[in-house]
């Protein structure tokens, strides 16, 4: 491809082809508060049908500080 070349990934560091370190590519890391990623994944929760009600938000901080 022609410059700039660029990938977005989710995946994780150590999940990276080995190609991306031997080729001395640069990464620029995003991450989200905490806050912002709770309160997103309950409202995606509320509106996915596929899953069970997620419930009162309350009761959902404590699910989701444990990782439930």
């Amino acid at each position: 491809m022609d410059p700039p070349r660029l990938i977005k990934t989710h995946l994780p560091f150590q999940l990276v082809p080995p190609g991306f370190w031997e080729n001395k590519c640069k990464a620029i890391y995003v991450a989200r508060n905490a806050k912002d990623n709770l309160v997103s994944y309950y409202y995606f929760d509320l509106m996915n049908k596929t899953q069970p009600e997620p419930g009162p938000f309350d009761g959902y901080i404590h699910k989701f500080m444990r990782g439930e």
